[in-house]
């Protein structure tokens, strides 16, 4: 770095020096992209061997924010093309460090304001006569503009903090405001016929019955509601049933929730989970909900049933109606004063 510390000052014009760190950082760039490594340890090298050519001319060659933002967008550039960085991801991520999901590459615009700071306040606690003089004399001559009184630049995390507000405030992509009916990232049929304005009709490919989207493929292909489907909200039950027998002290297998055969009816102490249709005095349709939860002590009894739904609105309305008939059953059967209904419902 001495050597080309050098020949920044051998004679050269602001351009040609600007010009010669240019060509010299993008060859270095372009050299660790091309190696076959994983991006942790291409961001390091250039954090350590390409943008040093750049912070070792601060100070001394002028450089506005304009370069700096071209400089960073041939950062960008390239790592695009060599399959560094995602081209749809946010510009920000590049620079966030690695424990808030970015990459944790140096910000150039950032190193530049720092060490221009720090060379300021160096020369400025000089007590030297020659130096108080040169710096009289700096009026916007050097980088420095030692005779001006130039506020302190941000910090690091400051400027951290705002680029992370700024991607969290970004909406989703794909995800634009005026998509009135889908909001997903995932590009479907019915996404292309609204936002596109395609000519294809935006039918479901496998029943051609539906406007294919996202609520449509996840909860309303009938041919998936006896297997998929159903076997999704089984996995559920189980996660829920193994959380019910750990919170009432019940004795179950220590085992992964896909494993886990929930019993019929568990009793521990004053409490009971039921998992099997009810029998009532009179014939109702509704008498198996996913979960029954029997407190003997406290008079009460909690319904749960898990619902993946399309309408969680519509399915909530409906269940609420279905168990209605089979709240004065089970209050009439077991003795309790109090029911809950609980419907689970995950999307």
């Amino acid at each position: 770095m001495d050597r080309w510390n050098v020949r920044l000052c051998t004679g050269y014009t602001g351009a040609e020096n600007q010009g010669k760190i240019r060509s010299a950082f993008e060859k270095r760039l372009v050299t660790i992209l091309k190696i076959k490594r994983n991006s942790k340890y291409k961001r390091k090298a250039v954090d350590t061997w390409a943008i040093p050519v750049y912070t070792c001319s601060f100070g001394v060659v002028k450089w506005n924010g304009t370069d700096l933002d071209q400089a960073n967008g041939t950062i960008r550039a390239s790592m695009y093309k060599y399959n560094v960085h995602h081209p749809r991801s946010p510009k920000v991520r590049i620079y966030l460090p690695r424990q808030l999901g970015g990459r944790g590459l140096e910000y150039l615009s950032s190193l530049h304001d720092a060490e221009v700071t720090n060379l300021r306040k160096y020369f400025r606690s000089q007590r030297e006569c020659r130096i108080t003089e040169m710096m009289k004399l700096d009026r916007n001559y050097t980088p420095l503009n030692l005779i001006s009184s130039s506020p302190e630049t941000p910090n690091t995390q400051t400027i951290h903090h705002q680029m992370l507000c700024n991607w969290t405030q970004k909406q989703l992509h794909r995800n634009h405001a005026n998509k009135k009916e889908e909001d997903t990232c995932i590009r479907t049929v019915n996404q292309r016929h609204i936002m596109n304005r395609e000519i294809e009709p935006d039918l479901y490919r496998k029943c051609r019955n539906s406007r294919e989207t996202i609520d449509h493929i996840i909860a309303g292909y009938i041919r998936l509601a006896s297997t998929a489907y159903l076997n999704r909200c089984n996995q559920v039950c189980k996660i829920l049933h193994q959380a019910l027998a750990k919170k009432h002290s019940m004795q179950i297998p220590q085992i992964p929730y896909y494993k886990y055969q929930p019993a019929p009816v568990m009793n521990q102490n004053e409490n009971a989970t039921v998992c099997r249709p009810i029998t009532t005095d009179h014939p109702i349709n509704a008498n198996k909900p996913d979960i029954v939860v029997l407190s003997w002590e406290n008079k009460a009894v909690d319904i749960m049933d898990v619902s993946i739904p399309q309408n969680t609105r519509t399915t909530y309305s409906n269940k609420i109606v279905n168990y209605t008939e089979l709240a004065p059953e089970i209050k009439g059967m077991y003795n309790v004063e109090k029911f809950t209904f609980n419907s689970n419902r995950h999307v």
